[in-house]
């Protein structure tokens, strides 16, 4: 997986994010840790609320069985109604609190039923008083042993009670303190851990550019580039492009000194053969040999040509490179682009006696008709150079059955070693003449001419061969759609 600088910089955010996320878990738990001892402090509240109360209702009923008269209490009914209101709410508050807070519920209705017992014995139906101060008395001492009974378990139960509220004050306190000093550290941490991942982040991409300027900088000198960025993001990607094209500059660079040398030894030799061509001509004129004088012409015939033919292929090349090179598209028959092209080459293989085979399809495709009778000559002047003499040449053109032409011209030549077939195609490649390669005896331009005009007419070429059984070179064309139908 190829890491961009968007995939990085993410990278180094989330380092951050998993710290800060970190201060929230814990943020978070002391926030639930102070609403815990917050409903904890609501509920005992609430309980000491209806607690006080039931107290106070025991002590008014107490201080009634005093009285002759019953001191003026609530109707029995009517308090019944009252404290059954009390004690709903209370149990309500004790349902999900401790096991104390249950024995303070059952001792509370124990005093509140000893106060029914009271109260039913101090009324009459009507309201009235019925017992003597003898009765008073025992139903007194009775709600006194009940309330003796009673508040040993309420009075150690909020006594433990107050205790643990006063630790969960404490904690309560404490996590406030705990959550300001983690509110304040984690903002700290976290612009500091933002603020290192940001300069090594940026540190770190201006020393790549760095690189990657110095070996920019040093592209057009042809010089060889020094610095590798490593890693696989963009700027390693523009990098190894940098250093591919400094690869294939180095290498055109190599083939255009091999170039010039070749053509200035070829040109020498031909200019000195027109030079001497000249003096015979000269010496002729003044009572030579005419026999001499005629071979030294169509000698110096040749040597044009050749050079010619050289300059011709390096404009050729430099046009098609440099995108000026005109294609007229037009439908072109494979029987007449193989016709003319053994035309081209007859004399060429009649010096070697060399047979031209045909298996031609009749098809077409559209194209350039000059430029496809280039490729095929080239194809074919190889063949014929690089057989051996009485063999066979064979010119193909057939149909592959997915809308496309196939152009091939097989040999029976030396064939081509795999390592070399993969260059065949590039401008001024030559190999030496025993690789049975095409290039060993020109300048590595024709092969490279015929890829451009291939590839100007969106189709593909290419080579087939094996180390001493021949070569078949090919190239691949759209076929002409309305010749189709017409067939």
């Amino acid at each position: 997986m190829q890491l961009r600088i968007v995939h990085k910089g993410l990278i180094y955010l989330c380092f951050p994010l998993i710290v800060q996320s970190l201060f929230f878990y814990e943020l978070f738990s002391l926030i639930g840790q102070t609403e815990r001892s917050m409903e904890r402090q609501t509920v005992h509240t609430n309980l000491s609320r209806e607690m006080d109360f039931i107290i106070v209702q025991f002590c008014r009923t107490l201080a009634a069985c005093g009285k002759p008269d019953g001191g003026g209490v609530m109707p029995v009914a009517e308090y019944r109604q009252l404290m059954n209101g009390h004690l709903a709410r209370l149990e309500a508050n004790i349902k999900e609190s401790s096991d104390d807070y249950r024995r303070v519920l059952f001792s509370s209705k124990r005093l509140i039923f000893a106060q029914y017992k009271l109260l039913a014995l101090l009324q009459n139906p009507n309201g009235g008083v019925e017992l003597d101060s003898l009765g008073r008395l025992l139903a007194t001492q009775e709600m006194i042993k009940s309330a003796e009974a009673a508040s040993p378990v309420i009075y150690d139960a909020w006594i433990k009670e107050e205790g643990l509220l006063e630790k969960e004050r404490l904690k309560e306190q404490e996590s406030r303190q705990k959550i300001k000093r983690l509110v304040l550290w984690a903002s700290i941490f976290d612009f500091a851990l933002a603020l290192v991942f940001i300069i090594v982040f940026i540190k770190n991409i201006t020393q790549r550019l760095d690189l990657l300027v110095q070996n920019a900088r040093l592209l057009p000198g042809n010089a060889s580039l020094p610095y590798k960025v490593k890693g696989s993001d963009e700027i390693a990607f523009l990098d190894q492009a940098l250093h591919d094209a400094s690869d294939e500059l180095a290498k055109a660079a190599g083939y255009r000194r091999s170039l010039l040398e070749m053509m200035a030894h070829d040109l020498r030799n031909p200019l000195m053969a027109i030079g001497i061509a000249f003096e015979i001509m000269i010496e002729t004129s003044q009572g030579g040999h005419i026999d001499v004088a005629e071979k030294r012409v169509k000698s110096l015939r040749q040597v044009l040509k050749q050079i010619t033919t050289l300059l011709d292929d390096l404009l050729a090349l430099d046009r098609m490179e440099a995108s000026e090179l005109q294609i007229d598209l037009d439908v072109v028959r494979a029987e007449d682009l193989v016709r003319d092209t053994c035309e081209l080459v007859r004399a060429q293989a009649d010096e070697k006696a060399i047979e031209i085979a045909l298996d031609v399809t009749p098809l077409a495709v559209i194209g350039d008709r000059n430029r496809l009778l280039q490729v095929l000559s080239n194809f074919v002047g190889n063949a014929i150079r690089y057989s051996p003499a009485r063999s066979k040449v064979t010119i193909a053109a057939e149909d592959d059955g997915r809308g496309n032409a196939i152009f091939s011209v097989s040999d029976q030549g030396p064939g081509i070693v795999p390592d070399v077939q993969a260059k065949l195609f590039e401008k001024y490649f030559q190999v030496a003449k025993g690789s049975g390669a095409p290039g060993g005896l020109g300048y590595g331009l024709g092969l490279a001419i015929c890829r451009l005009i291939i590839g100007k007419h969106g189709g593909e070429i290419g080579v087939r061969s094996e180390s001493g059984a021949g070569a078949t070179f090919w190239f691949r064309l759209p076929l002409d759609e309305e010749d189709d139908e017409d067939d």
